[in-house]
C-alpha cells in the first residue's frame, strides 16, 4: 500500500513538470518554428487595396544558432495549394508568393537567423519582372533579418501609389528643323493582359485644360495626341509592367507631322532621350517600369536630302571638253516657307560620280572628286559651273560602303548616332540640306538646246522638292544649237563700187559646219576655212577656271552699197567679228561689227563708205583798183594843110574843164565754190568793160562841145 503511494506520487510529479509553467520552453525546445510570408497593397492611407494581380519571389538565407548554413528540405504551403518541398542549398533559397496569399515555410531551425529579400516579381501569366513598385515591412530588422525564436510572419506592404507612373512625351525642334506651328502626331497603344488596374490613367497637353481618358476596347488601351513642338503630352496613372508600343506612328525613323491639320508622312529624325536613363532609349515597345517615367524628349531632325546636277552633251556636240557652264541654284525651305540660307555642301566629279550615285547614293573613296563649301545669298542662291560629263552633289553623301558612324551631343551627355545613308541626319553646320527643301536649278549658257533624254526632262530652269531622304537627279543634256543669224549691210555716199568684207568666228569648237548660206540682195553658201587658233583663260560665275582653245574661221564677200545679206544657221554662242578691207578714198563707219551670236536672234552689222573728194585751192580774188579819169588838156586847133583841112582861125579857143567822170564801184569777183569750175575770164570781163565805158563817155562829151563850137 505504501508503494503504490509513491508511485501516485511520481505520476503527479509527472504531470505537473509536462503541463506546469515550464510547458511552453519544453514545447519549443522540442519543436522547429513556422516562417509566413505574405503581400498586401495599401493606398497612401495605409488601406488596404485589392485587384492586385502580381506576385513576388522572396530570397531566404539563413544560418543555425550554430553558426552553420541552414540547409535542408523543408514543406512549403501556399494557401490553396498543396503541400511542395523547398530546398535550403548553401543557406538560401527562393520561394514565389503568388497575389493574395500567404507562403509558409514549415520545421525550420530553432532560433535560426533569417534575411528575406524581394528579388523578383511574377506576373499572373508567369513572366518575371524586376520590382518597380516600393515594397517596405516592419517584421524585419535593418538587416532585413529575424530570428526564428517561434512562428513568425513577415508581412510585405505594397505602395499602391508607386504601382502608377507618369511619363512625359516633348516633342521638340532640333536646330530649328521645323515650324513653331507644327504639330507632331504620336500614338502610343497598351495592352493589359493582366488586367492591371487602369482607372488612374488620363493625359494632359501642355496648353490645353482637358484631362483625357482613353477607353481600352478589346484590351488594348490607345493613346494618339497631336502635340504642339516644344510643347509636352503628360500620361499619368500608368501601371507598372504595363507592356507598351510606341511610335509616331509610322517607324521610329520618320517624323510624321502636320501642318494645318493635314496629315503628311513626312522624313525626319526621330530619336527619344529620357531625363532619368543615363544614355537613349527606344519608346517602340517595352514595359513601364522605374527608367521608363520622365520626359522623353523627341528630338525632331529632318533627314538630309541630296541633289545632284548633271552635265551631258547630245548630237550634234559642237563644244570644248574644257568649256565651262554656269548654273544657278536656288534653295527654297518648304517646311519653314524661307529661302535655306547658310554653306552648302558641293562635290564635284566626273561620270564615274554620277554612275555612283545613280546606283547606291554614296561616293566610293577611290574617285577623284572635288569638295568645296558655298555660301548662299540672302535668296538661298549660289552660282556652280560644270564643264561636259561632270556632275555636282549638293549636300553630303558618305565616302565609302562601310557607312562610318555619326556620333551627336544632344544636351549634356546624351549621344545618338546613325550608322546609314537613309537615316542621315540634317546638320546645318555640316552644309547639308533638309529634306522639304525645293531645289530650282537654272543654266545661264543658253547657247545650247536642253533637250529630254534617258526618262529625264529638259529645260534650261527645272525644279523638284525632296520629300525623303534621297538624291534627286537634273538632267542636262545639251545640244548645240544653230540658230543664229547675222545681217550685213553695205552703205555708200558716193561713187558706189564693190567692197570686199572678211567674216570671223571664233568658236570653242573645231567641228562646227564650215559651209553657211546667205540670202538678201545675194544669195549662196560661204566657206570658212580655218585659219588659227588661240587659248584663253575662261572664268566661270563660281570663280572656277579652265583653259579654252578657240578655232578661228575666216570668209569673204563684196558688197555693193544699199546691198545686205543675211548667213542663217550660225552656232549660237561663236563670237564674230566683221573687217572691210581698206577702200581707197572712202571713210568707213561700221556699227556691231564684233559680238556674239546670241541663240534665235539676229545680230545686225552696218558699213557706211564716204567717199574722199579732195577740196581743190581757189584764186585769190584781189578788189581792183578803179582807173582815175585824166584831166583833159586843151589842145591849140591848128587849121587843116590845103592838103587834108580847111584852114581856120589861128587863135586857140578855150576848151572848158569837164566835170571828172565819178569813179565806178568796182564788181567782186566770182566766189568758186567747192568742186565748181572757175574759168581765167571770169576775172577780167569787168575791168574791160568799165575801161570801154570811161572811153566811150569821155568821147561823146568831146564831140558834143566841138558841135557847140
Amino acid at each position: 500500500m505504501r508503494n503504490r503511494h509513491h508511485w501516485l506520487t511520481a505520476i503527479l510529479l509527472s504531470f505537473i513538470l509536462l503541463f506546469g509553467p515550464g510547458y511552453p520552453s519544453l514545447r519549443a525546445a522540442s519543436a522547429d518554428p513556422d516562417l509566413s510570408i505574405d503581400f498586401t497593397i495599401r493606398d497612401k492611407n495605409g488601406d488596404p487595396v485589392s485587384g492586385f494581380t502580381h506576385g513576388y519571389k522572396v530570397l531566404i538565407q539563413g544560418t543555425t544558432d550554430s553558426g552553420s548554413d541552414l540547409s535542408g528540405d523543408y514543406t512549403l504551403t501556399v494557401s490553396g495549394a498543396a503541400d511542395t518541398t523547398v530546398s535550403f542549398s548553401s543557406g538560401s533559397a527562393t520561394i514565389e508568393v503568388p497575389a493574395g496569399t500567404v507562403a509558409t515555410i514549415r520545421d525550420l531551425p530553432f532560433n535560426s537567423q533569417v534575411k528575406l529579400t524581394v528579388v523578383q516579381r511574377v506576373r499572373s501569366n508567369g513572366n518575371v519582372d524586376v520590382v518597380y513598385e516600393d515594397v517596405t515591412t516592419s517584421d524585419l530588422d535593418s538587416n532585413d533579418s529575424l530570428i526564428l525564436d517561434s512562428d513568425k510572419s513577415v508581412h510585405f506592404n505594397v505602395d499602391h501609389e508607386s504601382l502608377f507612373k507618369t511619363i512625359t512625351i516633348y516633342p521638340k525642334v532640333f536646330e530649328d528643323s521645323w515650324p513653331e506651328d507644327t504639330l507632331f502626331r504620336y500614338r502610343m497603344t497598351f495592352w493589359n493582359e493582366e488586367g492591371l488596374d487602369l482607372s488612374l490613367l488620363s493625359y494632359t497637353i501642355e496648353g490645353d485644360p482637358t484631362v483625357y481618358t482613353p477607353a481600352m476596347v478589346n484590351g488594348q488601351l490607345t493613346i494618339e495626341a497631336m502635340i504642339p513642338v516644344n510643347k509636352k503630352l503628360t500620361i499619368r496613372g500608368l501601371p507598372v509592367s504595363i507592356s507598351f508600343g510606341g511610335n509616331n506612328y509610322t517607324t521610329a525613323e520618320q517624323c510624321n507631322i502636320y501642318w494645318n491639320n493635314d496629315y503628311q508622312a513626312v522624313a525626319g529624325g526621330f530619336i527619344a532621350v529620357t531625363d532619368v536613363a543615363a544614355g537613349h532609349e527606344s519608346l517602340s515597345s517595352g514595359v513601364i517600369q522605374d527608367k521608363t517615367q520622365g520626359t522623353w524628349t523627341i528630338n525632331l531632325f529632318r533627314r538630309s536630302a541630296s541633289a545632284a546636277i548633271a552635265k551631258f552633251y547630245a548630237a550634234p556636240a559642237g563644244a570644248d571638253p574644257d568649256e565651262l557652264y554656269d548654273f544657278k541654284v536656288t534653295l527654297f525651305d518648304t517646311a519653314l516657307n524661307r529661302p535655306h540660307t547658310g554653306k552648302v555642301w558641293v562635290t564635284i566629279g566626273s561620270v564615274d560620280l554620277y554612275n555612283s550615285i545613280m546606283n547606291g547614293n554614296f561616293i566610293p573613296s577611290n574617285i577623284p572628286v572635288t569638295e568645296k563649301l558655298v555660301d548662299t545669298d540672302a535668296n538661298g542662291s549660289f552660282y556652280l559651273s560644270l564643264k561636259a560629263n561632270e556632275v555636282a552633289v549638293l549636300g553630303r553623301l558618305y565616302q565609302d560602303r562601310s557607312y562610318p558612324q555619326d556620333y551627336l551631343t544632344i544636351g549634356t551627355n546624351e549621344r545618338v548616332y546613325n550608322n546609314s545613308q537613309s537615316s542621315m541626319l540634317y546638320l546645318p553646320q555640316e552644309g547639308l540640306l533638309p529634306v522639304y527643301t525645293k531645289v530650282t536649278v537654272e543654266e545661264l549658257t543658253k547657247d545650247y538646246e536642253t533637250v529630254p533624254g534617258g526618262g529625264y526632262p529638259g529645260g534650261y530652269v527645272q525644279e523638284v522638292t525632296s520629300t525623303y531622304a534621297t538624291i534627286d537627279v537634273f538632267h542636262y543634256l545639251n545640244a548645240r544649237l544653230f540658230d543664229s543669224s547675222l545681217r550685213l549691210s553695205k552703205t555708200v555716199e558716193g561713187e558706189n563700187g564693190e567692197f570686199d568684207f572678211t567674216i570671223r568666228l571664233k568658236d570653242v569648237s573645231d567641228t562646227i559646219p564650215d559651209t553657211y548660206s546667205y540670202s538678201g540682195d545675194k544669195q549662196g553658201t560661204l566657206n570658212f576655212a580655218a585659219i588659227s587658233s588661240e587659248t584663253e583663260t575662261k572664268t566661270a560665275k563660281d570663280g572656277r577656271t579652265s583653259d579654252i582653245e578657240y578655232s578661228i574661221f575666216e570668209a569673204t564677200i563684196s558688197l555693193k552699197g544699199g546691198e545686205s545679206i543675211t548667213i542663217d544657221g550660225l552656232p549660237a554662242g561663236c563670237e564674230y567679228e566683221v573687217i572691210e578691207k581698206d577702200p581707197e578714198g572712202y571713210n568707213v563707219e561700221s556699227q556691231g561689227s564684233k559680238g556674239t551670236l546670241e541663240s534665235g536672234k539676229t545680230s545686225e552689222v552696218s558699213f557706211t563708205n564716204k567717199e574722199i573728194t579732195p577740196t581743190p585751192t581757189a584764186t585769190p580774188t584781189s578788189t581792183p583798183t578803179p582807173t582815175p579819169t585824166p584831166t583833159p588838156t586843151l589842145t591849140p586847133t591848128t587849121a587843116p594843110t590845103p592838103a587834108s583841112a580847111p584852114q581856120v582861125s589861128s587863135e586857140t579857143t578855150p576848151v572848158p574843164t569837164s566835170t571828172p567822170t565819178p569813179t565806178a564801184t568796182p564788181v567782186p569777183g566770182k566766189v568758186v565754190k567747192t568742186g565748181e569750175t572757175s574759168g581765167k575770164n571770169g576775172t577780167y570781163i569787168p575791168v574791160v568793160f568799165l575801161i570801154g565805158a570811161l572811153s566811150f563817155g569821155g568821147l561823146f562829151v568831146r564831140r558834143k562841145k566841138e558841135k557847140q563850137v
